[in-house]
């Protein structure tokens, strides 16, 4: 965003990192000057370093790391926004920044009842909810987080002289509570079995190989919630809403 509140066209407030290119005409026969300024954010973090942790954690090789979530992007000023699933009434999501050039780093939440849509707007799912009438609680003063809870959150990364960056996330939660599954050994020629339970109609499975990291029977199976286990292992039963997206996973 660009201001000009003096009206001077030699000056501009420049709120959005980005390139910009400065035109400067004269009249009095010199050659006029084109110049190109690049605004960037204090310190080390440009980006949005949750969507960094994501990416890192579920691009290795270690599946038990995973966050489970979506990157979306918001259809009013481009930028990308996280948004973090919690599968379940005991689940939860570690975020680990590993900023080392900042004073402090702080979390918050956003009260979406501290400002009404005609003055903020509505609460906004895939844009960053920026107007400064908003109240913001403070959750942590860490470098580490653990969101357990929905709702829209940004991180405040200070430096030293007052500078600060602001980058946004928010997380859902689906209240499912999703107990220990029941299963047996594979016991000589016996199979062993996978069995979640008091999940009721209206959810699919999905059985997941941990160790070879592939799915072994997947939803379009249309498998109940039974599994039978002929090959010794670690599976994941990956659970979803039917016609919702996926949201949680238990494990043998």
């Amino acid at each position: 965003m660009m201001e000009n509140p003096d009206s001077d066209p030699s000056t501009l407030t420049i709120t959005t990192v980005g390139n910009y290119i400065v035109e400067k005409t004269v009249s009095n026969g010199c050659s006029n000057h084109t110049e190109l300024i690049s605004v960037e954010r204090y310190g080390e973090t440009q980006t949005n370093p949750i969507i960094e942790y994501f990416n890192q954690v579920n691009g290795d090789s270690n599946p038990d790391n995973n966050i489970q979530g979506e990157i979306v992007t918001c259809s009013i000023d481009g930028n990308s926004m996280p948004n973090i699933f919690l599968c379940g009434t005991s689940d939860s999501a570690f975020i680990q920044l590993g900023i080392t050039d900042a004073q402090s780093i702080t979390w918050q939440k956003l009260d979406e009842s501290s400002c009404n849509e005609a003055i903020c707007g509505e609460v906004s799912d895939d844009c960053a909810n920026t107007d400064s009438n908003w109240t913001w609680t403070q959750e942590a003063v860490s470098n580490n987080f653990t969101i357990t809870e929905s709702g829209k959150f940004r991180v405040v990364i200070a430096y030293e002289g007052g500078c600060f960056s602001r980058f946004y996330f928010n997380a859902y939660q689906n209240t499912l509570d999703i107990p220990e599954p029941d299963s047996s050994d594979i016991i000589c020629d016996t199979d062993g079995s996978i069995r979640v339970i008091d999940l009721g109609p209206g959810y699919g499975y999905q059985l997941f190989d941990v160790a070879n990291n592939t799915i072994t029977i997947p939803f379009t199976a249309g498998q109940g919630p039974n599994f039978d286990i002929t090959t010794s292992g670690t599976y994941k039963v990956q659970i979803t809403q039917l016609d919702s997206i996926n949201w949680g996973s238990n494990s043998q």
